[in-house]
């Protein structure tokens, strides 16, 4: 399996930081956004608000923008590399839905989005090699692949835990706070099909979405062969 990551969303911020010229600032929020980048479904005027970004919290977007787009690609992998399967596919709908949310924040900013458009390419080399890693271990068996999800998602947490600690922005505490709830869902799930069990994510999937269907239905688990 791959070497957890320690601090190393912290240098990859502090990395794309330091060619990060000003701040950014965000476009007039309104009623009915509930995720950042939403359309204002009032229809109301909208008082402007201007809110700055730091250089560090541009390169946060950045980072998590590509991380959210490594772990669907991977789960969408396994989901096809193993299609007796049922909680890869779900959980690699969910982080499309995170790789969303976090692009509306970018465009909100007017911030460049890194993403290549091309499953399985990142612009960060750090999350190049967490792909490429990863990808080579769930591939080795189902089972290898249900550890890989454990292990993603307990280095997403530890990493937009620390973006949540590192900001004062309320939209991004926000933003952030709701991907980390989404995670510790696939994480639950994951540790329950690593062990055998059939996993189910009944909660919010850290998008405001309600994803309430039991996975290897049939009472069979997701390991479950035909």
């Amino acid at each position: 399996m791959r070497i957890m990551r320690t601090g190393a969303v912290a240098l990859a911020v502090a990395a794309v930081a330091v060619g990060t010229a000003g701040v950014a600032t965000a476009r007039p929020a309104g009623p009915g956004d509930g995720w950042p980048g939403g359309p204002n479904r009032s229809g109301d005027p909208v008082a402007a608000v201007t809110v700055d970004l730091t250089d560090e919290e541009v390169a946060g977007l950045v980072f998590t923008r590509e991380e959210e787009a490594m772990a669907r690609d991977v789960y969408q992998s396994f989901a096809e590399l193993y299609p007796e399967t049922e909680v890869f596919t779900r959980i690699a709908t969910s982080e499309q839905r995170h790789f969303d949310a976090i692009g509306n924040v970018l465009e909100r900013y007017g911030i460049d989005d890194p993403s290549t458009g091309e499953p399985g390419v990142y612009v960060d080399g750090a999350v190049q090699d967490l792909y490429d890693g990863w990808l080579a271990d769930g591939s080795v068996s189902v089972q290898a692949a249900y550890e890989v999800g454990v292990e993603l998602e307990t280095v997403d947490i530890e990493d937009l835990q620390g973006l949540v600690d590192a900001t004062d922005n309320a939209m991004l505490d926000r933003v952030y706070s709701n991907l980390l709830a989404g995670s510790e869902n696939h994480l639950a799930a994951f540790e329950a099909a690593a062990a055998g069990e059939t996993p189910a994510l009944c909660t919010q999937d850290g998008t405001g979405m309600q994803d309430r269907q039991m996975m290897g239905r049939g009472g069979h688990g997701p390991g479950h062969r035909s």
